[in-house]
């Protein structure tokens, strides 16, 4: 997953130096979908131990095994972090348009 986000990182935010020129929207909507593949890839391939947890399944009172519980669920946050990564780009190329000129 670190790869993924380090790949979005650089092609979507310009390695997060500002210094890039953005891409058209066409580039960024089919960067886009290729980083989607990419993580579904991820998720399809992560052992049954390490499937990613929504809050509706966690039981607090009591986990299987803490340990594991913990273990998932720092790595469903960083997935739902490279989530919003991959799709805030698409979203501030919608408000560029739905946003009127500024006078």
């Amino acid at each position: 997953m670190y790869s993924i986000t380090a790949r979005v990182i650089s092609t979507l935010y310009g390695g997060n130096l500002g210094c890039d020129p953005l891409l058209s929207k066409k580039e960024t909507a089919s960067k886009i979908f290729q980083f989607e593949q990419e993580i579904d890839e991820w998720i399809n391939a992560l052992p049954d131990c390490l499937l990613l947890i929504s809050s509706s399944s966690l039981s607090l009172d009591n986990p299987e095994d803490p340990l594991w519980t913990k273990f998932r669920i720092i790595l469903s946050l960083r997935y739902l972090n490279l989530q919003v990564l991959v799709y805030r780009r698409s979203e501030e190329h919608t408000s560029e348009l739905q946003s009127p000129p500024l006078s």
